[in-house]
């Protein structure tokens, strides 16, 4: 069973370090087959490479990990209307959820 001090680590993981993951992947792959680089997936690479060398202290609160991952979020939509328009509605419904955090996350700063 979970703990409730590796319960948000897990939380945020799942959320935060597949996405990058992903996104990190398939900008790659763009980047690989197109060789050039559009706004999209600079971005997409950013915030995938900041989130994936986040630091530790950042997982242990679930918080302050939305805080640093959804703009990753919001620049994987981005890559996603770009290039996979087809994804890009099914991706917004698992992630426009997670939007509704933004107040919660103002107003705990």
């Amino acid at each position: 069973l979970l703990t409730g001090s590796t319960r948000p680590i897990i939380e945020s993981g799942v959320w935060l370090a597949l996405p990058a993951t992903l996104f990190t992947l398939a900008a790659l792959v763009r980047l690989v087959k197109t060789r050039e680089v559009t706004l999209a997936t600079a971005l997409v690479l950013a915030g995938a490479g900041w989130v994936l060398i986040m630091p530790v202290q950042t997982w242990v609160h679930a918080i302050a990990a939305w805080r640093v991952g959804i703009p990753l979020i919001v620049t994987g939509l981005f890559y996603l209307a770009e290039n996979h328009r087809r994804l890009l509605p099914y991706a917004a419904a698992l992630w426009s959820p997670t939007l509704l955090l933004l107040p919660s996350i103002i107003v705990q700063m």
